[in-house]
């Protein structure tokens, strides 16, 4: 085998000194060890780390071949350290571990410069082209990846990005240098990103994920998946980051356009069943009361064809007229609930509950002024998508009753608010009044022709019709009320 004259004179060079180390690189006496040039040079002292004076350079380099003899099982580690002091020499230093112990021996060998420089640069030029290919192989991932990849100093300024980022932030390169990231990360998501920023700098993690949104430079909202991970120097100070971006802002819109479906298909399910639940209980008042009402025209036609001295045909005919008006009434009502669960040609608008409020209060305002009633209001939530007619129709039933079953020798206090609960608009209207037993009544209250206090002038129509209008446009309404003490009717809105 020819090997080049400088490595053939490095292969016989004999070890200058030899020393024991732990695995933390601190150095113990060992008699049996020669010490000599390299010893006399570091000046190390034992149960001391042998590195202590050590330039940064050398030092780094002792550390990381110390690692890998730790972690990767590594048996052997080459490296240079400098000049000997006033000779044309180098040191050569081989790191090696003891077979089964802890042990660490570092050699150290002469060598002259003009053997050793030959090696050198031998070895300087293999790892410039190493470092250069793979430059090479990070340029072109960097570039043609159609992910977005960019670097960011510590601070936050873009440094560098591709095609990829550009395309999905609307900027061009040269427009992001100008900008950090927290220039355009959606305010509510920067705080997390700082954090975990913050927790990578301090080392209490090297990488880390998130999804975030930024903005785009006409305005509108990407949202990207990122993954951050720290480059730091030799010496452990950060340099940058590298963070790969995916754009997610399609399959986010698809998802949230299937959440909105899935919403709609609840509430259209929801609205369903209710409905049904309302032809259900429609046909049982229909039965009912015009089977009752008609039942009773019917006797009385019978009565009327009999004749006989104790039948009276004007008391009949009188009887036979309240019996038709009942008819004709009760059908009036069933058409507008049949008119309001059809909604055909119901406009909805934006309504400002207030103003709205102020209309009905106006419709209603002598028999406020008659109950002395104290009526307050507070509209954390100003205004609702709702169709006109039906909003004041729920105002006024709602009102209507507050002041109609008032409790006598109490002054009438009557508040209504507006305020969010789950995502929903949510009215309510409070009262002092007489109150609902709602243990006898709870399954009641918003039935058909139910009257639950005697001697006040109610058809029991009010409530039944409020609840098939809030329920037509897929809302619900519920009362809280306890006797004597008062009542709470809160409407939701969908």
């Amino acid at each position: 085998m020819n090997l080049s004259p400088g490595l053939t004179d490095l292969l016989s060079l004999q070890i200058d000194s030899a020393l024991e180390l732990n695995g933390e690189g601190i150095w113990f006496e060992n008699e049996s060890l020669p010490k000599g040039k390299f010893f006399d040079q570091i000046k190390s002292s034992s149960g001391q780390p042998i590195y202590l004076d050590w330039e940064d350079a050398y030092k780094n380099e002792f550390f990381y071949h110390l690692k890998n003899l730790k972690t990767k099982g590594n048996s052997t580690k080459w490296f240079y350290f400098g000049t000997a002091q006033n000779e044309e020499t180098s040191f050569l230093l081989n790191l090696c571990r003891v077979e089964d112990s802890d042990k660490l021996i570092l050699f150290a060998t002469i060598v002259p410069l003009s053997a050793f420089s030959h090696v050198r640069d031998k070895l300087t030029l293999s790892i410039s082209d190493q470092i250069q290919e793979s430059e090479e192989k990070f340029r072109k991932t960097f570039y043609n990846s159609s992910i977005g990849i960019a670097l960011v100093s510590p601070n936050g300024n873009w440094m560098d990005v591709n095609d990829a980022v550009c395309v999905m932030l609307g900027y061009s390169g040269e427009e992001l240098r100008e900008l950090t990231f927290q220039d355009i990360t959606h305010p509510e998501d920067l705080d997390g990103d700082l954090e975990l920023l913050g927790q990578t700098l301090r080392g209490e993690m090297s990488s880390y994920n998130l999804e975030k949104r930024y903005i785009h430079k006409n305005g509108k909202i990407v949202h990207a998946l990122l993954s951050v991970s720290l480059v730091r120097s030799s010496s452990g100070e950060p340099k940058f980051f590298i963070s790969q971006l995916i754009n997610m802002t399609e399959t986010k819109e698809l998802f949230l356009d299937l959440e909105r479906k899935n919403r709609l298909l609840e509430v259209t399910s929801s609205d369903l069943e209710k409905k049904i639940d309302q032809l259900e209980e429609f046909n049982r008042i229909v039965a009912h009361n015009l089977r009752g009402s008609i039942g009773n025209v019917v006797s009385l036609v019978a009565l009327l064809k009999e004749g006989g001295q104790d039948v009276d045909p004007v008391e009949v005919i009188g009887l036979l007229d309240d019996s038709g008006r009942a008819v004709l009434e009760n059908l009036q009502t069933l058409m507008k609930v049949l008119e309001v669960r059809a909604n055909h040609g119901v406009e909805f608008e934006e309504l400002n509950f207030q103003k709205t409020l102020q209309s009905v209060l106006s419709i209603l305002s002598g028999n406020i002024r008659n109950k002395r009633a104290k009526i307050s209001y507070d509209f954390q939530i100003p205004s609702v998508f709702y169709p006109k007619v039906y909003l004041e129709s729920i105002f006024y039933n709602l009102l209507d009753n507050a002041l109609k079953y008032s409790h006598p020798g109490t002054e009438l206090k009557i508040s209504i608010s507006t305020y969010m609960e789950n995502d929903k608009t949510v009215l309510s209207v409070k009262d002092n009044g007489l109150g609902i037993n709602l243990k006898l009544y709870g399954d009641q209250i918003f039935k058909y022709k139910k009257i639950f206090h005697r001697g006040f002038e109610s058809n029991g129509v009010g409530l039944f019709m409020t609840k098939n209008q809030i329920e037509t446009f897929g809302g619900s309404i519920d009362v809280q009320s306890t006797v004597g003490e008062g009542s709470t009717f809160t409407v939701s809105f969908i």
